[in-house]
């Protein structure tokens, strides 16, 4: 039943972003504003601890979103392929991420990726 809605939810807002893209000079706004939807969905899923759709909308509002957006969805992708959360662990996807947030401002995640202990953790596992 959650998953139809959610699928409703999405199919929603994509015909929302299709048209707003249609009117002359509110297509960047409509598609940010589109990308800000997908994201506070992605976030409301990841704090259900509702993975595996959290995933699908952190990735989604990718597509769309400003710095801000995508720098937090990047965070929050790579915490999620770093510790296997909705998806299998992978450190490699979960690196990407990281430098993909901290090239969009968010400077706590390079550090993370550059420190020493990153490196250590990833060779146990």
């Amino acid at each position: 039943m959650i998953r139809a809605i959610i699928k409703i939810i999405a199919k929603i807002l994509w015909l929302y972003s299709v048209t707003l893209s249609k009117i002359p000079g509110l297509k960047e706004y409509g598609l940010k504003s589109c990308a800000s939807n997908y994201h506070a969905a992605a976030c409301g899923a990841y704090f259900r601890k509702e993975y595996e759709q959290a995933l699908v909308w952190f990735h989604a509002s990718l597509k769309h979103g400003d710095d801000y957006i995508v720098k937090e969805s990047s965070e929050y992708l790579g915490k999620m392929y770093e510790q296997g959360l909705g998806t299998e662990k992978d450190l490699e996807k979960a690196e990407i991420f990281y430098l993909r947030a901290g090239y969009n401002g968010n400077v706590g995640t390079l550090h993370k990726v550059a420190t020493e202990s990153w490196y250590q953790k990833n060779e146990k596992t």
